[in-house]
């Protein structure tokens, strides 16, 4: 059910901000892959 490439499942930052951003951009996203 997740649709990001297989290289964005593997890579998990330990930075808390990259991690932040990610999940911020993923959440950016959202809206664009259900509609």
């Amino acid at each position: 059910s997740f649709t990001a490439p297989p290289q964005e499942k593997v890579i998990i930052p330990t930075n808390p901000t990259l991690l932040i951003v990610r999940l911020a951009l993923f959440a950016h996203s959202v809206p664009k892959i259900k509609k």
